[in-house]
């Protein structure tokens, strides 16, 4: 998994962005993507903001950046 404070988020309605730095260009990102954006807090931008949280998935690349698509809330977690 991947550790890290989420201090920058973009939700374009469609997939749900958020990143672990203010400069995104090149750096690890989590997304959800609209199909699975249901199942989590209705607005997942505010509501892991400036959280700590572990994600659990595959990372992958997307357009140079790695990224892990969590496809539900148990495979993100805030913590303490």
């Amino acid at each position: 998994g991947v550790e890290g404070t989420i201090v920058d988020t973009y939700n374009s309605g469609r997939a749900c962005f958020l990143n672990f730095t203010k400069e995104w260009q090149g750096e690890f990102y989590i997304a959800v993507l609209g199909s699975n954006l249901g199942a989590f807090p209705s607005a997942p931008e505010k509501h892991f903001m400036n959280k700590r949280v572990q994600v659990v998935g595959k990372v992958k690349m997307y357009k140079g950046r790695p990224q892990i698509v969590v496809e539900t809330p148990q495979h993100i977690q805030i913590l303490n």
